[in-house]
């Protein structure tokens, strides 16, 4: 396996920050990018693991995602 690094924020909790008001689950600090590293077989398992753990459904934008 190898590392992968991805760039990733919260867009719902930026939304909230810029009204004043707090996500009721996840911290003011994901209204900023977020450098996560993960171990993956290829740059889309990266991907995948990646979309699954951080859902789009729950706010979260992966900006990008690249083999360190």
């Amino acid at each position: 396996m190898r590392s992968f690094e991805g760039v990733i924020y919260n867009e719902d909790v930026k939304r909230l920050a810029k009204q004043c008001e707090c996500h009721p689950k996840y911290e003011d600090a994901w209204q900023n990018d977020h450098v996560i590293e993960i171990f993956a077989h290829d740059l889309d398992h990266a991907r995948q693991r990646f979309k699954k753990v951080y859902p789009r459904h729950d706010g979260f934008v992966i900006k990008d995602v690249f083999a360190i």
